[in-house]
């Protein structure tokens, strides 16, 4: 009787944890090359500035901490525009990275660039000067 329920408890917690992990399971490689390609903005970029701050909480044997990025970046190069942005643009580009320990497999997230890096970024307009991404997690492809 308790092996009976043993390992009834064992496959329960087996779909548990299989359901659990699907959530944190990362975006598949293909999917961020299509949302890429769907992206209004495609733009060449090099950073100029880069304020970050980030929070970390704990949860379920997770550590997960995020950082939210404002980037300010120059456009080298426009390879699409929904917004009319010609090369010599400054922009603000804002978007959120989160780390996990265990890490989750899979491709990385968006990457933080350093003053003078250059990258292809992929995005959606808000307002101004600002844009957010279309892409995530695959927003920077750093150059």
């Amino acid at each position: 009787m308790l092996l009976k329920s043993l390992r009834a408890f064992g496959l329960a917690a087996t779909f548990v944890a299989a359901a659990v992990g699907s959530i944190w399971a990362a975006v598949p490689l293909s999917t961020i090359r299509a949302m890429q390609t769907a992206a209004p903005e495609a733009v060449n970029i090099t950073a100029i500035s880069v304020d970050k701050t980030s929070s970390t909480r704990h949860a379920n044997a997770q550590t997960v901490t995020t950082i939210d990025v404002t980037l300010t970046a120059k456009v080298d190069v426009v390879v699409r525009t929904a917004s009319s942005l010609v090369p010599g643009s400054v922009i603000v580009v804002r978007y959120e990275i989160m780390h996990s320990e265990p890490p989750t497999p899979g491709p990385q997230q968006n990457i933080i660039l350093n003053p003078g890096e250059k990258a292809v970024a992929y995005l959606k307009h808000n307002n101004g000067n600002n844009f957010t991404c279309a892409a995530a997690p695959g927003c920077l492809d750093k150059l």
